[in-house]
Formats: C-alpha cells, structure tokens, sequence
C-alpha cells in the first residue's frame, strides 16, 4: 500500500501553504489491554500545568497558528470547534481526565497534547493508496467518528484515497470507516502542520509517539514494527 500523500493545485491556490509529517507502523499488536499508562502521562500533566494555564494557551504561536488556519481555511470558529491538540491541553488545564482509549490512540493523544500538533492515525487496511489532501465536491459521503454518515459541501478541506474515500476532514475530526480498532494490525499516523507550523514540531510530535510505543513495548503492553517518517509540503504559489 502506498503512503505517498500528494496535494491538490487548488490548495496552493488558495494560500495553503503547510507540511503534513508522517509514520508507518506495521506488525501491531496489544499483549495488555488492561495496560497503566500513568507513569507517562502523569509527568505530560505535571509540565503542562507547570508551564501554561487556560488563559496564556491560546496566546501560544503554535495554537494560534491552529486557530487561524479554522478560521481563514476551514470556517470553523475555534474557539467552538477547538483543534484536537488544544481540547487536549485544556481538558488538563481545567483537570479534567483524558479517557483512555487504546494504546496507540493513547500514545498519539499525548503526544498531541505535549507537542500542542493535531494527529490522526488510520488502518492501512482500510484504504487504498496514494492519498491526497483536496478540497471536496459537493454531495460527498464521509463518515466521523460518532456520528452519522453526511454529505460534504464543496470546498471543505479533505484527505481521500485512490478510491475517493475520505480519510479524515482535515484536520480537523477523522472517519470511523479508517479508524484505529482494537484488531488494528498496522497504521500509518499523520502529524497535521498548517500555515505556520515548522516541520520540527511535526517532527518532534512523531518522536514523542515513538517514545510512548516504545514505552509500551518496554512494558508488554505492545509489540509492534516502525516504518518510514516521511514529509509531504505544499507552497503558495
């Protein structure tokens, strides 16, 4: 299967200028359902608390160029609608408790919350690459995670497979068609950059991943095989 992502010329078109970072994982599987992830994310709530309150995070760079993405591409309201990595962080500023979920999904989400970058993963069975990050037509079927199926207007920002199967509306909530389960053999996960976000904090999201599976292979609670990091860009023109 093919992870190479491509870009619609429309977006560069329409000023969207971002890199989006990506991992192969193969070979996965979970030895400890029952797993205690609490040594890990017990220091991601300790720094994050230390370091932001509710108040300065949205004046952070990273979150704002999140924000501003929502609000010039996406006509989202993100103050509504928060970025993935965001809701994370203030559900520990207001210390809420982040439910677990499985461990991959886990090892992301904290990640997210730590590296303040969105992330998403996928079933690689699930698809059929190469995918592509466009703008949707009009009447298209996607499928969110918790929610019935709808019909996508034009213009919403997307990333589909060979098929035209969308993956994720980018990036900003994922499809349950490609969602990461419990049987889950192999996956590839996406940090998801916007106008202004570095290819080192992708980077630096991934890496943060990397040390929670490995963490968890340590632990038996996962074993699993790490593939290609890869990046993928698009420019103004």
């Amino acid at each position: 299967m093919s992870s190479h992502l491509s870009f619609a010329p429309a977006l560069a078109e329409g000023g969207i200028s971002l890199t989006i970072a990506s991992w192969n994982i193969s070979n996965f599987q979970i030895l400890d359902p029952n797993y205690d992830f609490s040594p890990i994310y017990s220091t991601i709530i300790d720094k994050l608390l230390a370091d932001h309150t509710v108040e300065s995070i949205k004046t952070d760079p990273l979150i704002q160029s999140y924000r501003k993405f929502y609000w010039r591409h996406l006509s989202l309201d993100p103050t509504k609608v928060r970025p993935s990595s965001e809701a994370l962080i203030r559900r520990i500023l207001h210390k809420k408790p982040i439910p677990r979920i499985s461990p991959l999904v886990d090892a992301y989400n904290w990640a997210s919350a730590l590296s303040m970058v969105p992330m998403g993963s996928y079933d690689t069975t699930t698809f059929q690459g190469p995918l592509q990050l466009r703008f949707s037509t009009s009447g298209e079927e996607f499928n969110p995670i918790g929610k019935s199926s709808q019909e996508l207007k034009s213009g919403k920002l997307v990333i589909s497979d060979a098929r035209g199967l969308i993956l994720t509306q980018y990036p900003y909530r994922d499809s349950q068609v490609t969602m990461i389960r419990p049987q889950s053999t192999s996956a590839i996960i996406l940090a998801c950059g916007v106008n202004g976000v570095s290819r080192e904090h992708l980077d630096i999201a991934l890496a943060k991943t990397k040390k929670h599976l490995d963490w968890m292979v340590e632990n038996s609670v996962i074993t699993y095989t790490a593939g290609e990091m890869r990046h993928f860009s698009v420019e103004i023109l």
